[in-house]
């Protein structure tokens, strides 16, 4: 890692780390606040355009979807498993099968893809809503960038998530090439 990268990383924890010590409300907002970029960046976006890929090794929109619903719906199951007080093994990696956590799906469309993240949201949500009091804020889980995390921190982490995979979805519709309708 260079030390830009370094930077980021040290930035993003301390994001995560800060937003994880509000109240519910304001934790809940932050995370419809991500929820709301990701899928502001779907609002007119035909199948067609959803299945392009500006180059083989880049994900098309529907792919970053899939992706965004299995670890967002993970993370809701870490969250709740981690406030329990129940250790993980592993490192959490978005995407990754750990520990029965996640698992994987596949879209044709934008219509499956945003049905798939408002449930995965709507799980992490009864979270946020419903089982921060008196959480277990000890036990935590490793990610395998921003390192061990309490579930309020995986909560707060899934802003950071939702808003990076918008901005990958955004490039892909900007790429040359990309489909007007």
């Amino acid at each position: 890692m260079t030390t830009v990268q370094d930077d980021v990383v040290e930035r993003v924890t301390s994001y995560i780390k800060h937003n994880a010590t509000k109240e519910p409300p304001a934790l809940r907002a932050l995370v419809e606040q991500g929820h709301a970029q990701l899928t502001g960046v779907l609002d007119g976006m035909s199948d067609g355009q959803a299945n392009f890929k500006p180059a083989p090794d880049v994900w098309s929109a529907l792919e970053c979807l899939r992706h965004v619903a299995t670890a967002k719906r993970g993370v809701a199951r870490i969250c709740e498993r981690l406030a329990a007080g129940e250790e993980i093994a592993g490192k959490g990696r978005e995407g990754d099968e750990q520990d029965g956590i996640m698992g994987a799906e596949t879209y044709t469309s934008v219509a499956q893809a945003r049905k798939a993240i408002e449930g995965a949201h709507a799980d992490l949500l009864a979270f946020v809503d419903g089982s921060l009091a008196g959480a277990d804020l000890d036990t935590r889980f490793n990610h395998f960038v921003f390192g061990d995390l309490n579930c309020r921190e995986w909560a707060a982490f899934q802003r950071v998530h939702d808003g990076d995979h918008a901005n990958q979805i955004e490039k892909v519709r900007s790429a040359p090439g990309y489909p007007a309708s």
